[in-house]
């Protein structure tokens, strides 16, 4: 049977909607903003075309999943940044933050094989020897590395994460 839903229930039911409908309308609005500030008004300070070239950079390393890996990376920093505080006795985790760092632990490898192989897949896309052999070797070498650049990354940053979840496992004693 059917419950009778009042105006007003239905009405907070909505409310998280409209409100998730106004931060992405804001977010957009915000990001146009800043496009148009940035680039066409060429606000962008030398430090800012600095860190968007390292990370154009980055990008020429690793491919696509230097979309996920990058911020896996920041949460990573921030991770460590945080238990450096509380050996320090300036912030103070509720619970151990090892089950934080499991993410980074199972996700920064899978994104690197991912990145292998969508690099691995571009190289043997882009093997075109009408122009000859030695260019489209040095064009599948550079797709290649980029394809093991991807990988490493995410072992490494898994690495990085694996080590501070033992450490933290031994500070709080799981």
């Amino acid at each position: 049977m059917r419950e009778k839903i009042s105006t007003q229930e239905m009405a907070v039911k909505k409310r998280p909607f409209l409100m998730d409908a106004v931060v992405i309308m804001t977010c957009f609005f915000l990001g146009c903003i800043g496009y148009y500030a940035g680039y066409q008004l060429e606000l962008f300070t030398s430090s800012q075309q600095f860190i968007i070239e390292r990370l154009r950079l980055i990008y020429e390393q690793i491919g696509i999943v230097s979309i996920g890996l990058i911020p896996l990376t920041f949460y990573l920093a921030s991770m460590i940044f945080l238990i450096f505080l509380e050996i320090v006795d300036v912030f103070s985790f509720q619970n151990s933050p090892a089950k934080k760092l499991d993410f980074i632990v199972e996700i920064g490898p899978m994104l690197g094989i991912v990145g292998t192989m969508i690099s691995l897949s571009k190289a043997m896309m882009e093997v075109d020897i009408s122009h000859g052999v030695q260019v489209a070797i040095n064009n599948m070498t550079a797709l290649i590395g980029q394809a093991l650049n991807s990988s490493i990354y995410g072992i490494v940053l898994a690495l990085v994460a694996y080590m501070m979840k033992s450490f933290c496992k031994r500070k709080w004693g799981e």
